[in-house]
């Protein structure tokens, strides 16, 4: 019984220390009277990238990518977001989702991803690229 409260007590010290260090995996999270959602964004030299990612179903994720790129580079809107999830933990990747623009600046596309778990999630425009994680439920 001894041995068994220090080992739980040592599993509980090392999540918190790693949740510290580490912080919190991006979990689709139920807003409320909406689906679970992750929104994340980041900059690339040609202007900033906000993404929302939503599971609307089971194993099935929407990604909205919207790009606000500087005056000059406006061309860059043109292109399409490209998109790879994988989940490394299990050797799964592959999963490239085709986008559809919306309009102007921001694209739509869904995923179906084969199992629960952590995925990651990268997201981009031409060589750029910025990554996250999320768990699907």
């Amino acid at each position: 019984m001894r041995r068994t409260v220090k080992i739980t007590a040592a599993a509980a010290l090392v999540a918190i220390a790693s949740y510290a260090v580490l912080g919190p995996e991006n979990v689709l999270s139920r807003a409320p009277n909406g689906p679970p959602a992750v929104y994340f964004n980041g900059e690339i030299s040609e202007g900033n990238v906000d993404v929302m990612i939503e599971q609307t179903a089971d194993l099935t994720v929407n990604i909205e990518v919207k790009l606000s790129a500087s005056a000059y580079t406006i061309n860059f809107l043109q292109l399409e977001p490209e998109a790879n999830l994988a989940m490394v933990d299990m050797h799964m990747d592959g999963i490239s989702p085709n986008f559809s623009q919306v309009e102007v600046g921001l694209w739509r596309a869904k995923a179906v991803v084969p199992m629960v778990g952590t995925w990651v999630i990268n997201i981009g425009f031409g060589e750029e690229f910025i990554e996250t994680s999320i768990v699907v439920r």
